[in-house]
């Protein structure tokens, strides 16, 4: 059986460990876990072609510019059916505007762009096309509590609408599969 190739984006000092995986660090900085150095605001990604079984990003992409060519470089480097996991601060989070360096906010909406049937409403040209396998809000312990990560994620809409700014979610986590 082949091995499975992971690619975490953004590694720091603590790249995931799977079991059975061959998992690569990508970071700009050499850190302990870091196997290649690269500036992700730079493409083309220092990889082949539909390479990865799987793209991990845990708090990288609220800290890049260019998200539109970052996910043109996954979706290259991603092989058909792959799986790239998200997990961003959702923008009414205290936390996404906390660190200086943060650079984009992002709402339960925001990867929508890359569904194949919005292409129709944006005149960007994109040569990348996701499909939701998962996507959920994630709130902090005292709000989970009273049944509002249930609810919000029920009933999404009414939630960023109405509700986000009062119980604000910590984070959006998200599983894309590219459309190959």
């Amino acid at each position: 059986m082949k091995m499975k190739r992971i690619l975490d984006v953004g590694c720091g000092k603590e790249k995931v460990k799977v079991k059975g995986a061959k998992v690569i660090g990508i970071d700009r900085i050499k850190l302990p876990g870091v196997d290649v150095i690269h500036d992700l605001e730079k493409t083309p990604l220092p990889f082949p072609d539909n390479y990865f079984d799987e793209i991990i990003c845990n708090h990288v992409l609220e800290h890049i510019n260019n998200l539109f060519n970052l996910m043109e470089e996954f979706y290259r480097i991603i092989k058909p059916n792959g799986l790239l996991k998200i997990r961003v601060p959702y923008f009414a989070s205290p936390s996404a505007f906390m660190h200086p360096d943060h650079k984009r906010f992002f709402t339960y909406k925001t990867f929508d762009y890359w569904l194949p049937n919005e292409k129709q409403r944006y005149e960007v040209s994109r040569n990348a096309s996701f499909i939701y396998k998962e996507r959920k809000l994630i709130f902090d312990k005292k709000f989970r509590v009273f049944g509002l990560e249930m609810i919000a994620n029920s009933f999404p809409n009414f939630y960023e609408v109405i509700l986000s700014r009062i119980f604000p979610a910590g984070e959006i986590y998200i599983e894309l599969i590219p459309l190959k």
